[in-house]
């Protein structure tokens, strides 16, 4: 997969060559879809019997797209799969793809340009495709528009408090963990726009295309602190019918949620999902998320030297797929790495919410 290196300004190739060179069997997998004969537990699982047990989603290798035959939704692209499973706007998804499957859409038969002065950028030779040049958003940019934005939100508001009051997650953790709310939409939207350019904004993720800011209906916002400074943001809609339920910003995610934890705990428990990681901290346990079964990246691994690792990802397929490669990555790099059983189909919120489950 990605072979490009970090000091490399990176460009995002056309829309079409990334639906056309990312396989969809492989990025399946990659986003934590274990696939069997072709088949894939559905990206809306929730909307099934049983949590989709007997896979109903087909990929199609041929024409690299899917398609679940229970919703209709969900189908298309390797880009739509994205979209699906990340809560990603479509620009979001291709600088995804673009990064994580750097070395499939860069193959031989392909010329990926870098920035370069317009008087000096080659013309494509015969068989190759040219790329205009257009680098990833800058995450420096992206840190000052996340410390504007902090400072006119506010603190969680009452439906904010009563969802987490719903998953048993206090007023106090929310407070400590920094959750906050936009409760006036357009003075936030507003106070940004006079601040910022609406390429800016909108290359940041945190304005849509049409340009408008894209949490009004997801709310709730969890940021991700590195080292004191925030570095990314995951929002949350309150309304379980809106789907998605979360809203990532554009990029890649730079670090796990609750990253400073790792400096100051020897012990860590590792969780799937931000929900997750409160319950645990809520119980006063030192927790860390990744955003999903398949996201842990290689790069983190050098956080968790030295530190014992308890692991309690969600009990479903992409969840136990998920252990088993972190258990082999984290044994070659010598950390105590362990596997904390939860309930078949459950996740730990679920266990600390008192739900039952037959034996």
């Amino acid at each position: 997969m990605r072979s490009e290196s970090s000091a490399e300004r990176r460009v995002r190739p056309p829309l079409a060559v990334i639906r056309e060179r990312v396989p969809i069997l492989l990025l399946a997998e990659h986003l934590g879809l274990p696939v069997v004969r072709n088949r894939a537990k559905c990206v809306r699982s929730e909307n099934h019997a049983h949590g989709d047990r007997t896979p109903s989603m087909s990929l199609d290798p041929a024409r690299n797209s899917f398609k679940c035959w229970v919703c209709p939704e969900v189908k298309g692209s390797v880009l739509d799969l994205v979209m699906q499973v990340k809560g990603l706007s479509l620009t979001e998804a291709a600088d995804y793809l673009a990064v994580e499957f750097n070395s499939e859409i860069a193959s031989d038969t392909l010329s990926i340009t870098k920035s370069a002065p317009s008087s000096s950028v080659k013309q494509p030779v015969s068989g190759q495709i040219h790329i205009e040049n257009k680098p990833f958003f800058d995450p420096a940019l992206r840190t000052q528009i996340l410390i504007e934005l902090l400072k006119l939100t506010s603190s969680p508001d009452r439906e904010a408090l009563q969802y987490l009051k719903g998953r048993r997650i206090s007023a106090k953790t929310a407070s400590v963990m920094k959750l906050c709310s936009v409760s006036d939409y357009k003075a936030v939207s507003d106070a940004l726009s006079a601040k910022f350019s609406k390429e800016q904004l909108i290359e940041s993720g945190l304005f849509n295309e049409k340009g408008n800011l894209r949490f009004y209906q997801h709310k709730l916002l969890f940021p991700y602190y590195q080292n004191g400074i925030p570095v990314y943001l995951q929002a949350r809609a309150l309304d379980n019918t809106i789907v998605p339920k979360e809203l990532n910003l554009r990029g890649a995610i730079p670090c796990p949620y609750n990253h400073d934890q790792l400096i100051r705990s020897p012990i860590i428990y590792l969780c799937e999902g931000v929900i997750d990681a409160l319950t645990v901290i809520e119980h006063g346990f030192p927790a860390i998320a990744i955003p999903g079964a398949g996201s842990f990246k290689n790069e983190w691994l050098s956080l968790f030297k030295g530190k014992r690792v308890y692991s309690l990802l969600d009990a479903d397929i992409a969840g136990k797929a998920a252990n088993e490669r972190l258990k082999a990555l984290f044994s070659t790099a010598e950390i105590d790495f362990s596997i904390l059983p939860i309930p078949e189909g459950f996740d730990i919120n679920d266990y600390f919410l008192g739900k039952t489950w037959k034996k």
